[in-house]
Formats: C-alpha cells, structure tokens, sequence
C-alpha cells in the first residue's frame, strides 16, 4: 500500500538513511540511545577504569620520559648559560610531573571521599578536570541536555518521547 507522504515528511519517522536517529525538536538529531542514568555511568566508569589500566603502564612511562627529556637537553646543550640549563630541566620536570599529577587525580570521586586532600582536594581538582571532563556533562549535540535534572541522573518523564 502506498504511503500518502513520503518518509522524510512523516513527523516522528526520522530520516531513513539515518539509523537509529530521530528529531527533537530544536535539539535537532538524537540517538535513540539513552545517554543518561545510572547504567550509563556504570558502563562509563568500567570504560573508564579499563582504558586506565590498559594505558596506565605506558602512560607512566612517557612522563618519565618528558622529565628525562629536559634533563637530556639541559645537560647536553652546549653554549647555554647554567640558568638557563636549570630552568629547562625545571620546566620539563614540571611538566612530566603536571601530567602525571592530572593523570593520577580521580575525577569521579565525590567531595568529601578518604584522601581527597591528599589527591588536591576540590580546590585544586576541578580546574583540572572541569575542561577535561565538560564533553561529559555535554548532551550528544555539545549543549547541555535539557531534560537531564541533574538532582537523581534519571531524565525526566518525557525523555522517551520524540
């Protein structure tokens, strides 16, 4: 039986050549998926947790090297100035150390959790991971989700309609 309009003009169908994506609105296009709630976030930290354990030997490895790096320069620059030598060794010291620092600090951990001041505490945390971590709290567009509450991560009850 033929249809009186054609695919892309029944409201609430969805391009066909776009699976598994539907209109909201002015949200534009959305994944049918959930994006939210608690078993999302269970899935992103074992995400998490195992991209950290596979990359955690390597990672340690290369802000070793970063500080090894400055040193290496600092020691086998001809020409330079004993200050200058120091600086540099300083610097890529600090930076090897910032990255390791950034890396090892937890940014699931509510406030208030055993040894927060010993990982910064959230004064020095959240400048850290505030822009590492924004594409989180960002809905699938890059603007925030309008119908996340924020208070229990559940959507609201008109989350599952288009």
């Amino acid at each position: 039986m033929p249809q009186a309009r054609p695919a892309l003009a029944r409201p609430g169908r969805g391009h066909p050549g776009r699976a598994g994506l539907h209109h909201r609105g002015k949200h534009g296009l959305r994944s049918e998926r959930r994006t939210h709630g608690p078993r999302v976030r269970q899935l992103r930290a074992v995400r998490s947790w195992l991209a950290r354990s596979a990359t955690g030997l390597s990672i340690h490895s290369v802000y070793t090297s970063v500080c090894g790096w400055g040193v290496a320069l600092a020691l086998f620059t001809a020409g330079k100035s004993r200050t200058w030598r120091v600086l540099v060794a300083l610097g890529w010291f600090l930076l090897g150390f910032g990255l390791h620092f950034a890396w090892n600090v937890a940014p699931e951990s509510p406030p208030g959790q055993p040894g927060e001041a010993r990982r910064g505490g959230p004064g020095l945390r959240r400048p850290v991971h505030l822009p590492l971590r924004a594409h989180v709290a960002a809905g699938p567009s890059g603007a925030e989700d309008p119908r996340d509450t924020g208070l229990s991560g559940q959507l609201t009850a008109d989350a599952g309609r288009p």
